[in-house]
């Protein structure tokens, strides 16, 4: 990893492919470290370049993004101005590619949203159902999205990394607070 100014490294891109092959959106992020299977990323400033819908817009949260080395998942940390996390989004998608520039994957349309309840435990939702019916015919790619859900859902109930709020928490601290990065809230 190269590091920068701050312990940071460079600028990279994480960019999203629809099924037909067409970019959907990227996503400017810090490398920021590495995890078992996670590549990490910080986006202190979460700008989203939607190529679909020709438009660029900011998320209300800075936030972490774990790139599965081997997972058919990305998942995205928000983080309040406090530095808590305060829930997760899963992009369920084929196993991510490095490139030059960063890390492109193709998205299977499904997504799971982790919401934080009073115990801070995460409580899923699954997302963009009609999306994935719509868009997402193959076979080879159903059976992989359906084995995705249902192997990402145990882990969440099972509290497996990362899908818990101490195991998040810790991931801010260590790649978040430590590298320097401010909250968007903060900057």
């Amino acid at each position: 990893m190269s590091v920068g100014k701050n312990n940071i490294s460079e600028l990279q891109i994480l960019s999203c492919k629809s099924i037909d092959g067409k970019k959907k959106y990227d996503l400017p992020a810090y490398l920021v470290g590495d995890r078992e299977n996670y590549v990490i990323y910080a986006r202190p400033d979460p700008i989203i370049i939607h190529h679909k819908k020709n438009k660029k817009f900011s998320l209300a949260h800075s936030e972490l993004v774990l790139v599965g080395k081997n997972e058919y998942h990305v998942v995205s940390v928000a983080i309040d101005k406090s530095y808590n996390p305060v829930e997760m989004y899963i992009n369920i998608n084929l196993i991510p590619e490095k490139n030059p520039i960063g890390y492109q994957w193709v998205d299977l349309e499904l997504d799971i949203k982790l919401m934080l309840n009073h115990d801070r435990k995460f409580v899923p939702v699954l997302l963009d159902v009609d999306e994935y019916e719509e868009n997402i015919s193959d076979e080879e790619h159903k059976q992989v999205c359906e084995a995705e859900i249902t192997k990402t859902m145990e882990n969440i109930f099972s509290e497996m990394f990362p899908f818990c709020y101490q195991q998040a928490k810790q991931l801010i601290e260590k790649f978040f607070i430590e590298k320097k990065f401010k909250t968007k809230a903060m900057q």
